[in-house]
C-alpha cells in the first residue's frame, strides 16, 4: 500500500517564525522551528490527552494525539481512545450564540515535520496469539488455491514481516503517507471568531485515515 497526498489547499505548510521545543518521552528537548496550520474546530479534550486533525487535498486526515502532563503516549496509545478519537468528526467549529450571532471557532496546529519508520516487524505471534492463525505456519497449510496442485504440500509460512514508513512534512503526508490559511465559511460581520493554538510539543500519537478506515498509525518519540 502506498499514500501520497498534498495539502488540503494544495500549498505548502509554512515553518513558524519562532524556534519550539519538543520533549521527548525521556526528557531530552530538541528545539526547532515547527510546522503550523490552522483547523476549522476546536481541540479535542479528554482527562489523558488532547487531539485534533488536519486534512489533505483528496479528504485524507492526520490525527495528532498529545498526553496531557502526568501521562505518556503508551498510557493514551489504547485501543478505546483510538476509537473515540476516530469517531470524532465534529470539533465544534461553529457554536450559535442566538438567530444573529455565531462563534466560529479555528485552531492553529503547530507540529514538527517527522518520519516514522517500523523496518521487519515480525506478526508471527499476531497471528498465532491475537488473530488465531496457526496453521499458516505449519506444513499443513494448503497453498493449493495460489500455487497449484502440483505444490500444494512444498510449502508453508515461515515468518511474517512488516514495514512501513510515513513522513509528515510541508509537502504533505506519504507512507507506503501536510501551507498556512483558514479554510473555512465566509465570515459573517456579526460572527464571533475563537482562536487557541494546539502545540504538539512532547512525544505524541499519530492517526493517518480515510473515511474511518485506519491506515496507518504509531507513536513518535522524538524527532530528528
Amino acid at each position: 500500500m502506498y499514500l501520497k497526498d498534498v495539502w488540503e489547499d494544495d500549498h505548502d505548510l509554512l515553518e513558524t517564525n519562532d524556534n519550539y521545543d519538543f520533549k521527548d518521552e525521556s526528557g531530552n528537548v530538541n528545539t526547532r522551528k515547527f510546522l503550523s496550520k490552522y483547523a476549522n474546530g476546536r481541540v479535542y479534550k479528554e482527562e489523558s490527552f488532547r487531539s485534533l486533525f488536519l486534512n489533505t487535498n483528496n479528504n485524507f486526515r492526520i490525527t495528532f494525539m498529545v498526553p496531557n502532563d502526568g501521562y505518556s503516549v503508551k498510557d493514551i496509545y489504547t485501543k478505546e481512545n483510538l476509537f473515540n478519537v476516530m469517531a470524532k468528526y465534529d470539533y465544534v467549529g461553529i457554536e450559535r450564540v442566538n438567530e444573529l450571532e455565531h462563534i466560529r471557532y479555528f485552531t492553529k496546529v503547530v507540529f514538527p515535520k517527522f518520519e516514522c519508520e517500523t523496518v521487519d516487524l515480525n506478526l508471527e505471534n499476531l497471528f498465532n496469539e491475537k488473530l488465531n492463525v496457526n496453521q499458516l505456519f505449519t506444513k499443513r497449510c494448503n497453498f493449493e488455491p495460489l500455487l497449484g496442485s502440483d505444490r500444494k504440500n512444498n510449502l508453508f509460512c515461515k515468518d511474517i514481516f512488516h514495514g512501513a514508513k510515513v513522513i509528515v512534512n510541508e509537502k504533505g503526508i506519504e507512507g507506503g503517507a501536510y501551507a498556512s490559511m483558514i479554510v473555512g465559511p465566509t465570515l459573517e460581520p456579526s460572527d464571533i471568531v475563537y482562536e487557541e493554538d494546539f502545540v504538539v510539543d512532547r512525544s505524541f500519537v499519530f492517526l493517518i485515515d480515510y473515511k474511518e478506515t485506519v491506515l496507518f498509525s504509531g507513536i513518535v518519540n522524538s524527532i530528528d
